[in-house]
């Protein structure tokens, strides 16, 4: 899947397909695009895009998503903050 077509699949109706994208965006070598994406996704409605976004980020080492990710720390549901913790550290590491 491009780049592209993961960016307008992110905004599908369709839960399942929207997990698909972020997933295909979390292997995206350094796309501006695919960051920003991802980062808006963390304050999506369904819990498990929120959850997939986060590990996309990790995925993606994400320097500029940090404090966005941080902020799933406070999120109502355990899953979401599951996804923060898991790809955190991933994020500070590159950050060294």
């Amino acid at each position: 899947m491009s780049v592209e077509a993961a960016l307008r699949d992110l905004g599908a109706e369709r839960l399942e397909v929207r997990l698909k994208a972020a997933e295909n965006l979390g292997r995206v070598a350094e796309h501006e695009a695919a960051t920003t994406a991802l980062v808006s996704t963390l304050a999506d409605p369904a819990v498990e895009l929120r959850y997939t976004a986060a590990l996309a980020l990790g995925e993606l080492k994400a320097v500029e998503a940090l404090e966005p990710l941080l902020t799933l720390l406070d999120d109502a549901e355990p899953l979401a903050r599951q996804g923060a913790v898991r790809r955190r550290e991933d994020i500070e590491i590159a950050m060294e």
